[in-house]
């Protein structure tokens, strides 16, 4: 599941062609202009959302968010704890460079 899950929240919405919905808008909010708190809550909530949709097995726990806005604020790594809603004690963690 963690490679199912990394596939769905690396893809942008609307690369699919039969399947325009499937994935995340993780690279839009990365892109915008946006104050740090704001970012980081829109980032945890695009994980969240996208999950609900397409992978409502999946329970996330906590997403960080790790950037250097004065230096490179366009790199974000993500930090994505979660388990599988269906095994007990199956938390792992997944993480993303953008």
């Amino acid at each position: 599941s963690i490679n199912n899950l990394k596939m769905l929240l690396m893809t942008m919405k609307g690369e699919r062609p039969m399947m325009p919905t499937y994935g995340s808008d993780l690279h839009e909010i990365i892109f915008e202009n946006n104050a740090e708190g704001i970012v980081d809550d829109l980032l945890e909530d695009a994980v969240k959302s996208a999950v609900e949709v397409w992978m409502q097995e999946i329970h996330i726990i906590s997403v960080v968010s790790d950037r250097d806005l004065q230096n490179d604020p366009e790199t974000v790594v993500l930090k994505i704890k979660f388990s599988v809603k269906s095994i007990p004690n199956s938390e792992q963690e997944l993480t993303l460079n953008f």
